[in-house]
């Protein structure tokens, strides 16, 4: 479960509302290469006020990406984008429900797969760590601790699931 958080609100300046949304976009890459933040996003909280809400399992994920690029190039450019410094508040996580990862992608014939990506400890099992990868069909598979599971589907343009 996540345990620690994070909640960063700044106010841009002026005419540079969309500079900050581009930096902010633009930052979820620097963010993808932290392995200790859980969840990230970055939010518009009003014409002129925009957030970052991250999550972290401990104070090292927590420490970790604070002391990261994101934070190096948010406060290396806070002169020059907001109006005043960002506000950092850090904050305990009580409860959380995050979501499991959806994969989806095509095999060689055209059809579809899809597996869903998890890690932690299954009811009555051992610790899993799900990373989908293919075999020679196209089908997702994924293995746990033990080498074993398949935990996917193949389907065909039929059959592909409708939302």
């Amino acid at each position: 479960m996540t345990t620690r958080g994070l909640i960063v609100t700044m106010e841009a300046q002026a005419g540079k509302e969309q500079e900050v949304e581009r930096f902010l976009t633009g930052a979820q890459a620097l963010v993808e290469e932290e392995p200790g933040t859980v969840a990230w996003f970055a939010v518009r909280l009003g014409p002129t006020t925009f957030g970052i809400f991250d999550v972290f399992d401990d104070d090292s994920g927590r420490e970790a990406h604070l002391n990261g690029r994101v934070a190096e190039a948010l406060f290396g450019q806070a002169d020059s984008l907001f109006a005043s410094a960002p506000s950092v508040q850090k904050l305990d996580v009580l409860a959380d429900k995050l979501p499991t990862t959806h994969t989806t992608g095509e095999t060689t014939d055209g059809g579809g797969w899809e597996a869903s990506e998890w890690s932690g400890e299954r009811p009555g099992g051992p610790t899993h760590h799900h990373v989908p990868g293919t075999d020679d069909s196209g089908t997702a598979r994924t293995e746990d601790d033990n080498g074993g599971g398949w935990s996917a589907s193949e389907w065909s343009d039929s059959d592909r699931p409708r939302e």
